[in-house]
């Protein structure tokens, strides 16, 4: 079933990317989109859209598109007996703010495209349909370095962004691909649920000049990717996006 309530409502940019050379940027054309998915293992119907991204994230490597699937396990779910174990409080208030922005209700499995665009995250047709109005072209300055250090596994994410609107944030998601667990509690219990491109750690910043870091002790950095992308703090609208994988 969707869980679903109501909550009451309260640029184009040029992302130009610079890493370190055993790092290598994964996009195509000239319009992007970001494709954020809210799930969780503890919703029946949530499966079908883990599904759908993971193929949107097939569709983007194969074909070279600027298209970046993220997938955000929230964790109001919880209670009905089975943790996801990369469920996060703050990926459902991130939420929670787009359904302010886009008076959509909070309910899973929801997609939300550049932060302009929702649908139910499982209904292909209406997905692809939404993708496609999202596209966006971009526009502004951007440098983005990547440093890992084998010893301490951590990864160091440097930034300098340049001409960006007032009001901007920049947003950096750890997202790790392939992963599978079985549940044995739940609306999912007795499965097996593959996902990918799941977020395991989310920063917010000032957009500007600075550095993030990240402890990757518990990631396959083999299946794992930075996906930067710069919003509107008020408006959540998302001007612009790169990907550099970490493989």
């Amino acid at each position: 079933m969707y869980f679903k309530f109501f909550l009451p409502a309260s640029m184009l940019l040029f992302f130009s990317v610079a890493f370190s050379p055993q790092f290598e940027e994964e996009c195509g054309g000239d319009e992007f989109v970001v494709v954020e998915l809210f799930t969780s293992q503890g919703c029946h119907s949530c499966p079908p859209a883990d599904k759908l991204l993971s193929k949107l994230v097939d569709e983007a490597e194969a074909k070279g598109q600027k298209i970046y699937p993220l997938s955000f396990h929230v964790d109001y779910w919880n209670y009905l007996g089975w943790k996801d174990p990369y469920s996060d409080a703050a990926f459902s208030e991130r939420q929670r703010k787009y359904s302010v922005a886009l008076k959509s209700g909070v309910y899973t499995p929801q997609m939300v495209f550049n932060g302009t665009q929702e649908a139910i995250g499982s209904k292909s047709e209406e997905v692809r349909h939404r993708l496609k109005r999202a596209k966006r072209a971009a526009f502004a300055e951007i440098t983005l370095q990547t440093n890992l250090n084998q010893k301490t596994t951590v990864l160091d994410v440097s930034y300098d962004i340049r001409n960006a609107p007032q009001g901007s944030v920049l947003n950096i998601a750890l997202v790790e691909r392939d992963l599978t667990d079985a549940v044995s509690r739940g609306e999912n219990r007795g499965k097996k649920l593959h996902h990918d491109n799941v977020v395991r750690q989310f920063i917010s910043t000032k957009v500007g000049e600075g550095k993030q870091r990240f402890e990757v002790t518990d990631v396959n950095l083999a299946k794992a990717s930075i996906i930067a992308f710069v919003q509107s703090e008020r408006t959540m609208e998302i001007f612009a996006a790169k990907k550099i994988s970490l493989k």
